[in-house]
């Protein structure tokens, strides 16, 4: 089993940004595919408990993976 604590390639540099709320809805569907009644149950949880959900898209920048010039 995949342990998310560990890293599966290289390291890049990246640009982050915090998705609008009209942009969440594929993130989610991506989300529910992968994790699937886990992640309702623990959005239910986290809904009782006033927890906001925030998703972050991550896009690569070209060129910086480790060991290769930018």
């Amino acid at each position: 089993m995949h342990d998310p604590r560990k890293t599966n390639g290289p390291f890049t540099e990246g640009l982050a940004r915090i998705l609008p709320a009209d942009e969440t809805d594929v993130a989610e569907a991506a989300l529910d595919r992968h994790y699937g009644s886990r992640r309702r149950l623990y959005e239910g949880i986290g809904s009782k408990l006033g927890v906001q959900t925030v998703y972050i898209e991550i896009t690569p920048i070209k060129g910086t993976f480790e060991g290769h010039a930018a």
